[in-house]
């Protein structure tokens, strides 16, 4: 299995049209504009939120964020997923590195021979 790398059409799809930059904080960017700075809880906002609209289920996310480093736990259905989450969190203004503890739901189960998703 083979995962493409979304392009900034696929995230603002995810986004819907036009709000992906606001989303993940490039509106702050703007000509004439100084960058604001971000905090932690500013920025684990702006993870949850664009994780929230793109074509993942989310729910088993657990972002959290310590001077701009993002951490994602929990567990995703498809590799494509979580390399989706990374590429999201990486994109996110404020965003210095992003560590991805996310698992495929298949290997936690899947040493037990069950199978499930949540």
């Amino acid at each position: 299995m083979t995962s493409k790398a979304p392009s900034n059409n696929d995230l603002q799809r995810a986004a819907g049209e036009g709000m992906v930059d606001e989303r993940l904080g490039n509106a702050n960017t703007q000509p004439g504009l100084s960058p604001v700075l971000r905090t932690d809880l500013s920025i684990e906002t702006a993870v949850k939120d664009v994780l929230r609209v793109a074509p993942i289920d989310s729910d088993g996310i657990i972002v959290s964020v310590s001077g701009g480093e993002v951490t994602l736990k929990g567990d995703v259905r498809t590799a494509e997923m979580k390399d989706l989450s990374l590429q999201i969190a990486q994109r996110v203004s404020g965003v210095t590195s992003v560590v991805n503890q996310l698992q495929l739901a298949q290997e936690l189960l899947g040493a037990q021979g069950i199978v499930r998703w949540k």
